[in-house]
């Protein structure tokens, strides 16, 4: 009898353990069901390292279960471009030089697709060349002022404005801080009263300098 009574007992707690385990695999089975069966989370962080015809995307996501990201480049008057991944990170590309490129990343699975991500702007190659300058005389010197480029104006670090001249050649320049970019006047100091100066800016990124803008004519006072 108590051969029997122990055979019984050990029978009654490998049910018990079997249904224990069997309720725990189903509540996790469920809970990733349950994950497949929302869309996923929208990506954060979003950073973007620049080469001269590619851009390298990175992100975070808090998402669990199988998903898919699409990092996409858009841009003005070009093909839009991506990449997809299920990874964190991918490279976009070939990408047009000078242009400003909008980048953005989606996570997708069976239940749908998130919200893009918050925009990240990058630049392609060297800047496009600064528009509308404006040369205004005072004594011995010029204040410029210009407007950014149409084309290329994201990660621009500095601006250097030139005058030209038969008294030879003199320029200022600005540059970007940590919170600011850099500012679009300056004062070219030096120069000869009555003399007919050329003023033209550039502008440069971490890749080069831009072409030179349109001149603006200025005599010195």
């Amino acid at each position: 009898m108590g051969f029997k009574r122990q055979a019984v007992r050990l029978a009654l707690v490998g049910a018990i353990t079997l249904a224990g385990a069997t309720a725990v695999s189903t509540t996790a089975l469920a809970a990733r069901t349950k994950a497949q069966l929302t869309p996923p989370a929208t990506p954060a962080g979003v950073a973007v390292t620049v080469g001269s015809k590619a851009i390298i995307v990175s992100w975070s996501d808090a998402s669990t279960g199988v998903i898919r990201f699409i990092a996409s480049a858009t841009a003005s008057g070009q093909a839009t471009k991506s990449c997809t991944t299920e990874l964190d990170t991918c490279r976009i590309g070939p990408l047009v030089g000078g242009v400003d490129y909008r980048i953005t990343v989606i996570a997708k699975n069976k239940a749908g697709s998130s919200a893009p991500s918050d925009a990240v702007m990058a630049t392609i190659g060297t800047p496009g060349a600064p528009t509308s300058v404006l040369a205004v005389a005072r004594k011995a010197g010029v204040i410029v002022h210009w407007a950014a480029p149409t084309l290329g104006r994201a990660g621009i670090t500095s601006y250097t404005a030139t005058a030209t001249g038969n008294a030879g050649r003199f320029s200022c320049s600005t540059h970007a801080t940590v919170l600011t970019g850099p500012a679009r006047t300056c004062t070219i100091t030096g120069l000869t009263s009555g003399i007919s100066y050329s003023v033209a800016v550039i502008a440069t990124n971490q890749y080069g300098s831009s072409s030179p803008s349109a001149p603006a004519e200025v005599v010195a006072r």
